[in-house]
């Protein structure tokens, strides 16, 4: 079996201190031990302020001492030192990230496309004329995707709607896509079961509290201001609704700042292993993204937890929700936003209805084993016998 060198910025901090944390960091941890399991031997080569050595689940861990001012410069001398000593015909070159690839002539490569990051919105003003000023930015932004992903001969994509927009940019498009939504832990159905029916998440029918939560990376464009001027204008209509902003973030001061006058909206730091049970207590998930967004596991864990889902029609989660049937989706505007979540508020047959159909999407369609198996095809397909 082959040996396949991975390339990865940050598995471990850059002093090698501890393990980093991240969505990509958690994606490899559970694909190593596919890779593992099929017979392959498994490196890891890291940027690092010191070089240093680690061995993580049996996956040697090297850290070399880089620049890292550019991630050009940065991938390729990471590069440079990953495969001294490879052999090119047999070894396999694993990129853990469109954003690490850089030139090379090995025979077999992938990487993985987590979502793309062009489609952020720059400002607020949406007017023509600055659009048309800003046309020019995103397009090299785009061609710097496509040209990252000509230093790897298969991409594996988190969702469909990177490979349907690559082929609309790219005239004659010679890459083997394969798409591997991402995945969530399932809880025991007996653990969401009273969302489903007369009782509610609490247990009790007299509690006619309705429990809202977001949980995020608080930046902009994962919809921290839209999520605060939506919550500020749900807290002044309903009083018994109950608002949780879960995460930290650049932009935690703008939501305090809009948030911290209501009693009933709280805000909390979560690990990601917590992720399942703190939507576990609440009726309604809203994942307000702007842009950049893959197959969310903000949006996963979340349905997982049985929550009634409202998510914006950005990235892959248009893989994820079918509207009125496991959740609600929006556009990314205030108005829309808030009419959507308004509306499970105050029909909770609706909430009820679109979180046993959430809580079914995910056990039947985005498991670890479903992920699994998708990953298994692929290594056997593409990596060398």
């Amino acid at each position: 079996m082959s040996r396949i060198i991975t390339v990865y910025e940050n598995f471990y901090k850059p002093d090698g201190s501890e393990l980093a944390i991240g969505g990509v960091e958690t994606y490899l941890k559970n694909l190593f031990p596919i890779m593992q399991e099929l017979g392959h031997e498994v490196e890891l080569h890291q940027a690092g302020i010191k070089p240093f050595q680690r061995e993580y689940n049996g996956v040697k861990i090297y850290a070399h001492v880089v620049d890292r001012s550019k991630a050009k410069t940065r991938n390729r001398q990471l590069l440079e030192e990953a495969v001294k000593g490879a052999d090119k015909e047999n070894d396999v070159l694993f990129f853990g990230g469109a954003t690490n690839t850089a030139p090379n002539d090995f025979k077999h490569s992938l990487t993985v496309q987590h979502g793309v990051h062009f489609d952020i919105p720059r400002h607020q003003d949406f007017s023509h004329e600055r659009n048309i000023r800003r046309v020019f930015p995103k397009s090299l932004k785009a061609y710097g995707i496509i040209d990252a992903l000509d230093h790897a001969k298969t991409i594996v994509c988190v969702d469909h709607n990177f490979p349907n927009w690559y082929r609309t940019c790219v005239a004659y498009p010679d890459k083997k896509f394969y798409v591997v939504p991402n995945f969530t832990d399932i809880p025991d159905v007996d653990c969401v079961r009273g969302k489903f029916g007369s009782l509610d998440s609490s247990g009790s029918s007299d509690d006619q509290t309705v429990r809202i939560i977001s949980a995020r990376r608080w930046k902009v464009h994962r919809g921290a201001h839209l999520f605060a001027d939506v919550s500020e204008r749900l807290l002044k209509k309903y009083p018994n609704v109950d608002i949780t902003v879960a995460g930290t973030g650049p932009d935690e001061g703008y939501m305090h700042d809009k948030l911290d006058s209501f009693p009933n909206a709280h805000f909390m730091v979560y690990g990601s292993e917590d992720s399942l049970k703190i939507h576990l207590d609440k009726q309604i998930a809203v994942v307000p993204t702007l842009g950049s967004e893959g197959t969310s596991l903000s949006l996963l864990e979340a349905m997982a937890a049985g929550c009634a889902v409202v998510a914006t029609n950005v990235g892959g989660m248009t893989n994820i929700i079918i509207n009125e049937y496991n959740g609600l989706m929006v556009s990314p505007d205030t108005d829309e936003l808030e009419a959507a979540v308004a509306r499970l508020i105050e029909d909770r047959d609706l909430r009820e209805r679109l979180a046993a159909k959430a809580y079914e999407t995910v056990k039947d369609s985005f498991n670890l084993k479903k992920w699994q198996d998708s990953w298994r095809r692929v290594l056997m397909n593409e990596l060398p016998k």
